[in-house]
């Protein structure tokens, strides 16, 4: 095995010069010719932000060839009995895998130096640290004196018996881990406006989608979602038997959040030796996962308290990474592949934007896993799998059309699911372009991409058992995943955005360690000169594991989180008091209305009025497709009383060529502090012209 797989990273190291060198190539063509923008049928407001990249776009997925054609070459490279076998070939291979190596480590030094120009993610002592690490394990790597003293020591501590007392306690620490970081998404109605105000201001858009359902719409019927089309069914019986709240909602996301995140530590355990290594890669990955991007005192803003992120985006994807570590390898068998369809069914009907990275990364991986079984039964295995997986989505769809049509009577309008999508990513609103191919994007993209490019060589060109079919399924299913959620980084290039992407690089970086890990011993016991060229990548991916090592020291605001949660504000921001009482003074329960207001799910549902806007919030409101689609749900819904916050000119026109007028208007006269989560300025009540406003 260890000259085996010397042989194979040596090649891979060699290619990567000529495949960077095409790929870099083809991606500045097609970056230059598609500068022109594109056209969707959508007309925006005036004014708005709209910004098409398909330049950017089209270049991203020319980039993602880079693995694949780093595999097929590989491939057709070595066959049976070629000149790889050759007692000499390692000697030919090591001048060009030296300069693949060195071009690696040259894009990686610039782009992190690039990176301090852009925003910098991490501390200079962290960056120092990564690379004493990396220096050290180079030189244990290239040092025969080194090395040996490092196994001695290995050796003293690995454990004398078998026990699973270290495995349960384990999985102990890692749930106690996991509700350390998970609580700091925990908030009340008391206390939200402490949030950072990335917490509160999209937690507004996000939580309506969840009253919209609850106060009767359907998704992909009568609303368009914006985040989750799915979720809402899954949870809705909690808020029935809670309420609806601030309190109650943040409180099932954190829920879902960490059974997400004990996913990804069930799937690291599988496919790791050892309880304690499976504990720190999945403390490394929980570290990152939870970087803040703002911080006041114990007040952190997270992926995780943008709930639109996580968990609605990220859900079934992690859900996935554990039932691809347990079921890839025998996703073959009807059950156990049907299963692994459904679930990838349901991501990709609960978010577009992830879910169908998340499908194709199952895709892969069915077939990496499969392909690892012998070359007898690869194939006709691969196939059944693939089918078997196909299956399981249909049946996810099937499931859910017939769900959507027993709540509404009408069949899911999946057009609605790219809705979204058409606004942002191909016509270009409120996006932000790249900084340049160099940053910590960059970084990003190759450690992925080869990532992936091990686990294709290594399964179509050797066979596995048991775990490492496990471990190289799992590594392609992580590795293309985050890779296609990089797209999400390329449309709006934001630091904020960027760190979104942390919690899929990192589980990619931490399944690839975990690889690495599983054939070190046999490849550092072949030739002292290969070992030493095989250094510098292993001690590149110690350095990365080490830099997101060191983010979980300053998580010092986990021990605050137990008062921050108990604490109190002065202002309950979410309330909306004012617009509750006209709308209690206004209406009847079971009356049709439409709320243009940021909480306006919320209120309806509380009234026990009907709601018949059909998007999220207000803002979410920006092309004349929609308005129509506004006004289109006041007529359908025989809609007799429209309650709005301040409105933009052209939601005023359409209201007013629809046939309403303004009947009464009312001051807010709640804490100023209310204004910005809940509206700001006078609220409106529109009724058909000639109708009393039948409250004062």
């Amino acid at each position: 095995m260890g000259s085996e797989l010397t042989t194979s990273l040596l090649l891979v190291s060699a290619l990567l010069v000529p495949v960077l060198a095409v790929v870099g190539g083809l991606v500045a063509l097609v970056y230059r010719s598609a500068s022109l923008p594109t056209s969707t049928a959508l007309h925006f407001f005036p004014g708005a932000d709209v910004r098409p990249e398909p330049g950017e776009q089209r270049a991203y997925v020319v980039a993602l060839l880079m693995p694949l054609l780093l595999a097929a070459t590989f491939v057709l490279l070595r066959p049976r009995r070629s000149w790889l076998h050759h007692p000499r070939a390692v000697e030919f291979m090591l001048p060009g895998a030296a300069m693949g190596q060195a071009l690696l480590v040259a894009l990686g030094a610039v782009s992190l130096r690039r990176q301090e120009g852009i925003r910098p993610y991490f501390r200079h002592r962290d960056l120092a640290v990564a690379a004493c690490v990396a220096a050290a394990v180079a030189v244990c790597l290239a040092s025969p004196a080194a090395l040996s003293a490092v196994r001695r020591v290995m050796s003293r501590l690995r454990p004398r018996r078998r026990s699973v007392v270290p495995t349960y306690a384990a999985f102990v620490l890692a749930v106690v881990l996991t509700a350390a970081f998970v609580s700091t998404t925990v908030y009340a109605d008391k206390n939200i406006a402490a949030a950072p105000q990335a917490t509160w201001y999209h937690l507004t858009f996000v939580s309506e989608e969840f009253a919209a359902f609850l106060g009767g719409a359907t998704p992909l019927v009568d609303f368009t979602p914006q985040y989750t089309s799915l979720l809402p069914y899954l949870v809705a019986p909690i808020f029935w038997l809670t309420g609806f709240s601030v309190g109650s909602f943040t409180t099932v996301m954190a829920a879902l959040t960490g059974m997400a995140l004990l996913s990804a530590y069930v799937a690291v355990r599988h496919v790791t030796r050892g309880p304690v290594t499976s504990l720190v890669l999945y403390g490394i990955f929980l570290a990152m996962t939870f970087y803040p991007s703002a911080r006041v005192g114990s007040e952190v803003h997270t992926v995780a308290t943008y709930y639109a992120e996580m968990p609605l985006r990220y859900l079934f994807t992690l859900l996935l990474t554990g039932a691809v570590a347990l079921l890839a390898v025998r996703s073959h068998q009807w059950g156990w592949g049907v299963l692994l369809g459904v679930l990838a069914g349901g991501g990709l009907l609960n978010n577009v934007e992830f879910g169908l990275p998340a499908v194709g990364a199952v895709v892969v991986a069915v077939f990496v896993a499969q392909s690892a079984r012998g070359v007898a039964e690869r194939w006709s295995a691969v196939a059944a799998a693939e089918v078997r997986v196909l299956l399981g989505m249909c049946l996810a769809v099937a499931l859910y059309c017939a769900v959507v049509a027993a709540r509404s009577g009408h069949l899911p309008d999946v057009g609605q699911l790219l809705y979204f999508s058409r606004q942002f990513a191909a016509s270009g609103f409120f996006m932000l372009p790249m900084p340049g191919p160099f940053g910590l994007h960059l970084v990003m993209y190759l450690s992925c991409a080869l990532g992936l490019a091990h686990a294709l060589c290594r399964c179509l060109t050797g066979t596995t058992a048991g775990r490492d079919g496990s471990r190289l399924g799992l590594l392609a299913y992580t590795a293309v995943f985050a890779l296609g959620a990089g797209t999400y980084y390329v449309g709006r290039t934001h630091p904020s955005v960027l760190i979104a992407i942390f919690c899929a690089w990192t589980l990619c970086m931490v399944v690839l360690a975990s690889e690495v890990l599983s054939w070190l011993a046999p490849v550092l016991a072949g030739p002292v000169a290969v070992r030493r060229l095989l250094a510098v990548p292993l001690a590149a991916l110690a350095g990365l594991v080490a830099l997101a090592a060191t983010s979980a020291l300053a998580d010092d605001f986990l021990g605050q989180q137990p008062g921050r949660i108990a604490s109190r504000t002065a202002v309950p921001s979410f309330a909306a008091t004012d617009m509750h009482r006209f709308v209690a003074d206004c209406t009847a329960p079971g009356d049709d209305v439409m709320m243009i207001y940021p909480t306006g799910h919320r209120i309806a549902d509380r009234e026990r009025v009907r709601d018949h806007f059909p998007y999220n919030h207000p803002g979410s409101v920006v092309t004349m497709e929609q308005l129509e689609d506004v006004v289109a749900a006041l007529r359908s819904g025989q809609v007799e009383a429209v309650f709005t916050e301040p409105l933009r000119g052209e939601v005023e026109q359409a209201l007013a060529a629809a046939g309403f007028a303004t009947v009464l208007q009312r001051p807010t006269q709640g804490p100023a502090a209310e204004a910005p989560v809940t509206g700001a300025g006078p609220m409106s009540l529109w009724r058909p012209v000639g109708a009393a406003a039948g409250c004062s």
